[in-house]
């Protein structure tokens, strides 16, 4: 099986400490960019000089645009220290407030490192100018291999609240790769929360190799006749024309809703999900999503594990996270939370997409369709996810078309990863739940189908198993079914080719195995006198009427008689 960027594990699951690391002191390094402007290449070494970026990257209409440019870190950034709790909540402090990088259009490349200690708050709740929050306001290009920890964003009223860019521009491609959030975001009546927020344009838009820890708590009391859907999502973005893939969210995401009044001349609705709008292809949610507020909320609301409001499909996905809504709402609105989608629109596209039981009744919330049924094939509740079926069923890449705005394929293509998990000998899981291989191929392992009978009498379920020495059966199944009062064991067949004796196998692909009862040998062997060779042999077990091979060899003095 081929193996998809398993690099970015080194920054992802083990972020770079900044040892000797100076905490930002308020000013700004230009120097770095004025030396040598005509550079397409740069590296930023301190707080300063990150600071320096804000300053250049300024406006729109700013000549600094950075387009066709590359900008690293260097360093890891410490913008200020001890802004969150072990709790993730704010601890008190004088923290130096972060300016959002006002317009980016070229690549920023964290290389590994983390910013940390990013602190923006916007108080003015009453304020219409839909703020743009986040290490960058606007953005059009790519961000990757970044890292954003102990770090507190808070919006207010309309504002794209974000980690790393609020708001994407047109352009040839808009992508964020290989970047995480572990912080805090809160905001009053938000326009869109995420790790990404939203784009605009008419090209497709990128989020991949993404994840995040980060927690989401935000309020929503009023509305605007402007304002059209909020969205509130783990990972990120707004709208049908987003691609979603290798992400994950693992934040608890908290909302609390009491609207009194719908928007006038609007379709009222709230989207909140682990996830995302938009295409949504091998993503996973363990975060859980918790809405409370009033019982009369004059609002529609859909409630995702994956996706809040359905966009152009769900495609190898899956929710453990508990889905729970408290609030009610008014005549004629409605409250959609399902485990995988809130709302599904007429045309979403689903496909292989699991859910934990536990966490929701319902895989869909509502649907334009009429029926909220789960379809087999496509969403599918479990009781857990323990066994690696889950994992053997989603293992596999495969390949996404990417859509245009018109949510229909673009011709782009790209290759996504599939899941691995991690089970003992006895196939118990060590990862409770499947992982991306994208991201840890040491931690999640392939898994493998083996389906089993002994003297054609079928096992009835298959087990599944990593390419270890394992168990076939389990310890109590496996003594009830071999014959010691004739000293029979089992031998095992895959076709004709005998593959394993006893109860140990090391699966390297999916087989279909038969065993049949039958006197087994263990090889030993012995030099006499010790010390006189070595005698090795070609497998260390055989049935009764099978030919085995020796190969001696003798040490010097010695010769070999029999």
């Amino acid at each position: 099986m081929k193996k998809i960027f398993t690099l970015l594990v080194l920054m992802m699951m083990a972020p770079w400490v900044g040892w000797g690391q100076e905490v930002w002191n308020g000013t700004a390094d230009t120097k770095w960019y004025n030396d040598n402007p005509d550079a397409e290449e740069f590296t930023i070494n301190t707080a300063e000089e990150l600071a320096g970026l804000a300053e250049l990257a300024g406006p729109h209409s700013s000549d600094v645009t950075f387009s066709g440019k590359t900008v690293k870190l260097g360093e890891n950034i410490i913008l200020n220290e001890g802004v969150l709790s072990a709790e993730k909540k704010l601890n008190e402090g004088n923290f130096r407030e972060w300016t959002p990088i006002s317009y980016f259009a070229g690549t920023f490349d964290g290389q590994g490192h983390t910013i940390s200690g990013l602190y923006i708050v916007e108080d003015d709740l009453g304020d219409e100018a839909q703020s743009r929050l986040g290490l960058f306001a606007r953005a059009v290009g790519k961000i990757e291999n970044t890292g954003i920890v102990d770090s507190y964003i808070k919006g207010g009223f309309m504002d794209y609240v974000s980690a790393f860019f609020a708001y994407g521009d047109g352009g040839s491609t808009n992508i964020i790769s290989r970047c995480y959030f572990d912080g805090l975001i809160e905001a009053v009546d938000p326009y869109c929360v995420g790790l990404v927020c939203m784009w605009s344009g008419s090209v497709f838009n990128v989020i991949e190799s993404c994840y995040n820890f980060g927690k989401i708590n935000v309020t929503m009391s009023k509305c605007n006749a402007s304002m059209a859907t909020p969205y509130i999502n783990g990972i990120g973005g707004s709208g049908a024309t987003h691609q979603v893939y290798n992400c994950y969210n693992a934040g608890d995401i908290n909302v609390t809703i009491n609207y009194t009044e719908a928007k006038p001349n609007t379709f009222s609705l709230i989207s909140i999900s682990g996830i995302g709008t938009g295409l949504n292809v091998s993503c996973y949610n363990t975060g859980n999503i918790t809405i409370s507020g009033s019982n009369d909320n004059a609002t529609n609301i859909a409630i995702g594990g994956i996706s809040g409001l359905g966009g152009s499909g769900i495609h190898y996905c899956y929710n453990t996270g508990k889905i729970s809504s408290s609030v009610g709402t008014t005549s004629g609105m409605l409250n959609g939370a399902g485990s995988i989608m809130g709302f599904t629109l007429t045309g979403a596209k689903l496909e292989k997409n699991y859910y934990l039981k536990e966490s929701n009744e319902s895989g869909i919330g509502f649907s334009l369709t009429g029926s909220t049924e789960d379809v087999t094939g496509q969403i599918e509740g479990v009781p857990d996810f323990s066994t690696g079926e889950i994992a053997w069923k989603m293992r596999e890449p495969i390949t996404v078309n990417l859509i245009g705005t018109n949510r229909e394929p673009n011709g782009e293509t790209v290759e996504v990863t599939g899941y691995g998990q991690q089970l003992t000998a006895n196939g118990e899981a060590i990862d409770k739940t499947p992982v991306l291989l994208a991201f840890d191929e040491n931690k999640g392992k392939e898994v493998y189908k083996l389906n089993l009978s002994v003297d054609d009498e079928k096992i009835p379920t298959p087990i599944y198993r990593n390419a270890i020495e394992s168990n076939l059966l389990p310890e109590e199944t496996y003594q009830d079914l071999i014959d010691e009062e004739n000293d029979l064991d089992l031998v095992w067949y895959k076709g004709d080719e005998i593959v394993a004796y006893g109860n140990t196998y090391t699966p390297t692909e999916d087989a279909t195995l038969t065993a049949k009862r039958e006197k087994v040998y263990n090889i030993k062997t012995k030099v006499d006198p010790e010390g006189a060779g070595t005698i090795t042999v070609n497998q260390p077990m055989a049935k009764e009427g099978e030919t085995i091979s020796f190969t001696v060899t003798t040490n010097e003095g010695y010769e070999f008689v029999s």
